[in-house]
């Protein structure tokens, strides 16, 4: 059963060529300054999941090309790995109650005071249901259209990492420059290699039902 992926695909340090290497021995799809990538789901049990990349020798055995699997890996995944919105409000709330569980006072205390001062209250994660390669979720039809009807302005989309992306409200970013130096900062420092999207910003337009790379 394929599966999509979105992998980063041009980035300006030193894992940019390898990236590239790995790129020329799988299909994949342009998207931006990413690619959408193919992997067969090997096995999903209580304890896990495993996949596999479809690599260009599968597609010359199985006489098909990249068009047909993106069609039927975009079904499956919107239907193996439903879309997941959340608040930052209710993510963290999620975390206390697993500090309150393991009783760690000083850590949920700081996180209720972080909490309390409302700091992110129009930033919203976007996921699967699962919190694995998330990041695919913005190729799903009519999710991130349904989100800028529901707050009826666009949408700023911050690359978290390959696992989740985050929404902001348009009229919510007074400077697109320090959005960019943000992520890039994070990517250095926060996210593993492994796991970087991208460090560029991307704005989905209500009207144009359209996602650009800003």
């Amino acid at each position: 059963m394929s599966c999509l992926c979105l992998e980063r695909s041009e980035r300006n340090d030193k894992n940019y060529e390898k990236n590239l290497e790995l790129l020329k021995g799988i299909p994949h799809i342009p998207y931006l300054d990413l690619a959408i990538t193919f992997h067969v789901m090997v096995e999903r049990n209580e304890k896990g999941q495993s996949t596999c990349p479809i690599r260009h020798e599968h597609t010359k055995v199985w006489g098909r090309g990249v068009d047909p699997f993106y069609e039927l890996a975009r079904e499956n995944t919107k239907r193996l790995f439903p879309a997941s919105l959340r608040t930052m409000d209710e993510v963290m709330i999620e975390i206390i109650k697993g500090y309150e569980r393991s009783r760690k006072k000083m850590v949920r205390e700081a996180l209720e005071d972080f909490l309390c001062c409302g700091l992110n209250p129009s930033l919203y994660i976007l996921s699967n249901t699962c919190g694995i390669n998330g990041a695919t979720v913005v190729l799903y039809e009519d999710v991130l259209k349904d989100f800028a009807e529901r707050i009826k302005e666009d949408v700023i989309i911050l690359p978290s990492s390959i696992h989740e992306v985050l929404l902001v409200p348009n009229s919510k970013v007074h400077d697109i420059e320090e959005m960019k130096a943000m992520v890039e900062h994070i990517n250095r420092t926060e996210v593993s290699k492994t796991d970087v999207l991208s460090d560029n910003v991307y704005l989905y337009s209500r009207e144009k039902n359209l996602m650009t790379m800003i």
